[in-house]
This record gives C-alpha cells, sequence and structure tokens, in this order.
C-alpha cells in the first residue's frame, strides 16, 4: 500500500539526472555484455549503435496508459 501520494507521482528525465541516474530515452539496448558490464545499445532517433559501461544496470521498458472501456446504460 502507497502511504503517501507524492510516491505515485511520474518523474521525468530531469529529476532523475538531478540524483546522477543516466536515463537514455528513444534508445534501445539490444545486447547485453555482464562480463564486462557494457550494453549495446541502439539510438532509435539516429540509427546509430555504441557501446555504453554500468555500474548498475536498471532496463525499463516504457508503457502506454490504458484506458479501459466502460459499459454505460
Amino acid at each position: 500500500m502507497i502511504d503517501k501520494h507524492n510516491k505515485l507521482i511520474a518523474r521525468g528525465v530531469d529529476d532523475f539526472s538531478q540524483e546522477g541516474i543516466a536515463v537514455n530515452v528513444f534508445h534501445k539496448v539490444i545486447g547485453v555484455d555482464y562480463e564486462n558490464r557494457k550494453v549495446e545499445v541502439l539510438d532509435i532517433k539516429r540509427g546509430k549503435r555504441f557501446f555504453k559501461s554500468y555500474d548498475q544496470l536498471v532496463i525499463t521498458t516504457g508503457a502506454e496508459p490504458f484506458i479501459p472501456e466502460f459499459i454505460s446504460d
């Protein structure tokens, strides 16, 4: 159960940057080298691939809101 409503507020890229967390939008991880702690990344907008090292890796897949249809009489 969420005890404070502010925990439900979405955070933007700038919010994470202020905490020292790098966020890459419009990028897709296409490979992970666990031994060397690197990911192969595709920059979707530019069509370029590159490798990026990491200390800790968190992969988020993104989401789209779902608004259910309600039956009304």
